[in-house]
């Protein structure tokens, strides 16, 4: 896929599972007449090498810590050095990706099964030829 000069690459952008794969549904429909790539890896997470790791802000006097609700829940976020799937899709002009922990991948391969199978619907069956024995 060629650029010319005023063309900008597809920035990825980063999401959760389910959104991820809500998201991945949308682009085999956007597709239909293209190809989408995913593309599942294994990644170890790194500090970014454009930041500086913060230093831990101490809370002031006065200032209690409050767990949060139930309603705010704080997602989970990978951990330095975990080791994790990244996985990755493409149309060539959208980007979207995910990390998956390792507990997470057997519900998450099988509810990609379900997206997979939607998109892949209007496929069409390879004709066969039937081999004469001699």
């Amino acid at each position: 896929v060629g650029m010319t000069s005023g063309q900008r690459r597809p920035t990825m952008v980063r999401l959760e599972p389910a959104a991820f794969l809500v998201a991945l549904g949308k682009l085999y429909e956007s597709s239909k007449k293209g190809s989408v790539w995913v593309t599942f890896k294994q990644h170890t997470i790194t500090p970014p090498k454009h930041t500086q790791p913060k230093a831990a802000s101490t809370p002031l006097k006065g200032d209690a810590a409050v767990p949060p609700t139930a309603e705010e829940k704080p997602k989970p976020v990978p951990v330095l050095g975990e080791t994790v799937c990244l996985v990755r899709a493409t149309n060539g002009d959208r980007k979207i990706s995910t990390h998956l922990r390792a507990k997470d991948v057997a519900s998450f391969q099988k509810t990609y099964l379900t997206v997979l199978a939607a998109g892949c619907s209007d496929l069409k069956k390879k004709k066969t030829k039937k081999l004469v024995k001699v």
